[in-house]
């Protein structure tokens, strides 16, 4: 039963973070639109600008993912005590490919 619970609970996720990706990359890409065409105005390869683009995001991904990780661990720290005959970091190691204690 937990485990299916986590597989939903890993599905929610991946389809919050889907939709996340397919709504914000356009945003992103048309609020930039007039600075994407000067770099190539000014000579800029299509590869600079995306490569550009990507760093950004990646570096934001950085920053959210490291500013989460201790949420994730203090919020399943705190929920131990609602489980009942469960390990509250039982999802924490499945998300991280390792097998449960």
């Amino acid at each position: 039963m937990a485990t299916l619970s986590d597989s939903f609970g890993l599905l929610a996720v991946l389809l919050a973070v889907v939709g996340t990706l397919t709504e914000s990359f356009p945003t992103l890409f048309a609020m930039r639109r007039n600075e994407i065409g000067i770099r190539m105005a000014l000579g800029a390869s299509r590869g600079d600008v995306v490569g550009i683009i990507v760093r950004q995001t990646l570096l934001l991904l950085v920053l959210g993912v490291s500013a989460a990780l201790p949420l994730l661990f203090a919020a399943a720290r705190g929920a131990s005590s609602l489980l009942f005959d469960l390990q509250p970091k039982r999802s924490i190691q499945l998300c991280l490919g390792k097998p449960p204690c």
